[in-house]
């Protein structure tokens, strides 16, 4: 399997899905994450071509999104977003790259509180950092974000 991502693309019914799987079981101890990473895309692939119509944008995003929360536990419950630079290069994403929204921070702050009653053995930086944080700072000098409505009250 010299391009075990191209071979993903042949798999469309289940015939053609078991040989992916045979195949690459083969090469699993070689590169786990490359074909574990490779055998899920190619179980997804085989449920698009089962589906009658094709998936829109929009749905691919929720299946990403339910995967990622759901194969690690830890990011069941954390905000998460996924930054994609090249987004840098238009003006309209930059609050994405410089602020989080309120409930980030809440949900910050809670964390820092779970983790400064919780983590025991946590150095010390890292106890002031979560105390700094559960005081109202927010890290690295991230601003947070003005909602709609906050900027008409300032205008």
């Amino acid at each position: 399997m010299d391009n075990i991502y191209k071979s993903v693309l042949d798999v469309k019914d289940k015939k053609s899905f078991d040989k992916f799987l045979k195949e690459a079981k083969e090469e699993l101890d070689k590169n786990p994450e490359e074909v574990m990473s490779a055998v899920i895309l190619a179980a997804g692939n085989l449920m698009i071509h089962s589906l009658k119509k094709p998936i829109t944008k929009d749905m691919a995003g929720r299946i990403m999104w339910n995967f990622i929360r759901h194969w690690l536990p830890d990011f069941a419950t954390s905000p998460l977003r996924l930054l994609i630079y090249e987004d840098m290069l238009n003006p309209a994403f930059e609050k994405y790259f410089t602020t989080i929204t309120p409930d980030i921070l809440k949900w910050l702050q809670e964390k820092a509180k779970w983790n400064l009653e919780n983590v025991k053995d946590a150095p010390e930086e890292a106890k002031k950092h979560w105390q700094s944080v559960i005081d109202g700072k927010i890290p690295f000098g991230i601003q947070l974000e003005t909602l709609p409505e906050e900027k008409e009250d300032k205008e």
